[in-house]
């Protein structure tokens, strides 16, 4: 066993290991031979082990790299099926759904606060403080719906990364449509009212007239 590992490792490598272990055993005041050789062979197990995982890594990069290990398409890999399209088991598509759990949790709590308490309020006089990130929670969801066509599903029972059936089982099934509805940038109008807004304020006009601001 030791000479099979010391055959797959550095002269070099060895001899600085063993030195080290030597001169551990010298400030201890005494490792015998055969700890000192045993840490020598621990020492050389380590570094065979570190060349095995770098070589393991290399080879995973070269037959499928990071889009395989991050979105899930490639061949099958880490318990996953192979995909043409983005694996919903990929850590990828996992953060994604976790996300948008999130932002729905959001959205939710949001408009139950804006209708509960603002619903008086103008968009003038009383701009939202979350808008900005409103628009992000927008824009994420606009992402969402174009993502979907491209993310395999199941379909009667069997895995299918095809993007002619993935896109037309989305669009036959009517979640398309109630997700573009559900998606629609209200935020991104927001924002221009209220630019409108504070341009009827900076020339001097009544940005609170009817028409003026929602």
């Amino acid at each position: 066993m030791m000479m099979a590992v010391r055959a797959s490792i550095p002269r070099g490598v060895i001899a600085s290991h063993a030195d080290l272990a030597a001169g551990l055993g010298h400030s201890s005041n005494g490792f015998s031979k055969e700890q000192m050789e045993a840490m020598r062979i621990q020492q050389a197990l380590m570094w065979a082990e570190e060349l095995a995982i770098r070589k393991m890594r290399k080879t995973e990069l070269r037959n499928g790299g990071w889009v395989l290990q991050v979105f899930g398409i490639g061949k099958a890999y880490g318990g996953m099926p192979g995909s043409k399209l983005v694996n919903p088991q990929s850590p990828f598509a996992m953060v994604w759904l976790i996300t948008s759990a999130l932002l729905l949790l959001y959205s939710a709590l949001c408009s139950s606060f804006y209708v509960g308490f603002l619903w008086q309020a103008t968009l003038c006089d009383s701009p939202p403080p979350t808008l900005p990130f409103d628009m992000f929670v927008d824009l994420f969801f606009l992402i969402e719906v174009v993502l979907t066509f491209f993310t395999g599903t199941t379909i009667a029972g069997e895995y299918s990364d095809s993007l002619h059936k993935v896109a037309g089982r989305y669009l036959k099934s009517g979640a398309f449509v109630f997700d573009l509805i559900t998606s629609l940038p209200v935020s991104f109008v927001e924002f221009e009212l209220l630019k409108q807004c504070e341009a009827i304020k900076e020339s001097g006009g009544d940005s609170s007239m009817p028409g003026c601001c929602v």
